[in-house]
C-alpha cells in the first residue's frame, strides 16, 4: 500500500513540475505587463489551491469523526431502546405479582424514566451533530466551488495568453513586411538621388559647353 501511495505522490510531483515549467514557458512568451499579470492570477490560484486542500483535509477528518461520534450515538440508542424494551418487559412481569413487587415496579418506572431521558438526550446530540456535519459538508462544497471558478479564470487567462501569442506573430509578421518595404524604398531612393546626380553632372557639363 505505501509502495502505491509513493508511486502516485512521485506522479503528482512530476505532474506538477510540467504544469510548473510549461507555465514558465507562456509566461516567458509575454510582455512583462502581461507577465506581471498572469504571475499575479497564478499566485493567487496557487494559494487558494494550497488552502483548500488544507482545508479538504480538516474537513474530512472532523466529517469522519462526526459520523463515527452519530454511529456510537446510534449504538447507544439502540442499546438504549433494547435497555427500555427489556424493562418494559420485566416491569410486565413484575405486574403479574404487583402485590409482592410494588418498591421494585417503582423503581423500575424510574429507570425508565431515566433511560427515557438519556434517550432524549442522545438524539438530540445526534441531531446536532447531523446538523454539524451537514454545515461542514456545506462549506466543502462552497470551497470546491470556489476552486471551480478560480480554475476557470485560469483557463481564461490561458485562453487570452494563446490569442496574445497570436496576435503578437502576426504584428511581427506585419513588422517584418514592413521592413522589407523600407528596405526597398531605401533603395529606391539611393537609386533615384543617383540619378538625379548624374542628370545634374550632365546638365552642367551641357552648360559648360553653351
Amino acid at each position: 500500500m505505501a509502495t502505491n501511495y509513493n508511486a502516485v505522490d512521485e506522479q503528482r510531483i512530476l505532474q506538477e513540475a510540467n504544469i510548473r515549467r510549461l507555465r514558465e514557458l507562456e509566461l516567458s512568451r509575454l510582455s512583462e505587463a502581461d507577465e506581471q499579470i498572469a504571475r499575479q492570477e497564478l499566485a493567487k490560484f496557487d494559494e487558494m489551491q494550497r488552502e483548500l486542500e488544507i482545508f479538504n483535509e480538516v474537513d474530512q477528518q472532523r466529517i469522519m469523526e462526526l459520523e463515527t461520534e452519530i454511529r456510537d450515538i446510534n449504538q447507544e440508542i439502540y442499546n438504549a431502546e433494547k435497555e427500555l424494551e427489556e424493562l418494559r418487559i420485566e416491569q410486565e412481569t413484575q405486574e403479574k405479582n404487583l402485590e409482592q413487587v410494588n418498591n421494585e415496579v417503582a423503581k423500575l418506572i424510574q429507570e425508565i424514566k431515566h433511560v427515557q431521558e438519556e434517550l432524549q438526550k442522545l438524539r438530540e446530540q445526534e441531531h446536532q451533530l447531523i446538523v454539524e456535519r451537514d454545515k461542514w459538508q456545506a462549506t466543502l462544497m462552497e470551497q470546491e466551488q470556489i476552486l471551480k471558478e478560480e480554475q476557470a479564470k485560469v483557463n481564461d487567462l490561458q485562453q487570452q495568453i494563446i490569442v496574445l501569442e497570436n496576435d503578437k506573430r502576426l504584428l511581427e509578421q506585419r513588422r517584418d513586411e514592413l521592413n522589407i518595404q523600407l528596405q526597398q524604398a531605401e533603395t529606391e531612393r539611393v537609386t533615384l538621388e543617383q540619378e538625379i546626380a548624374k542628370l545634374d553632372n550632365e546638365c552642367a557639363q551641357l552648360e559648360l559647353e553653351v
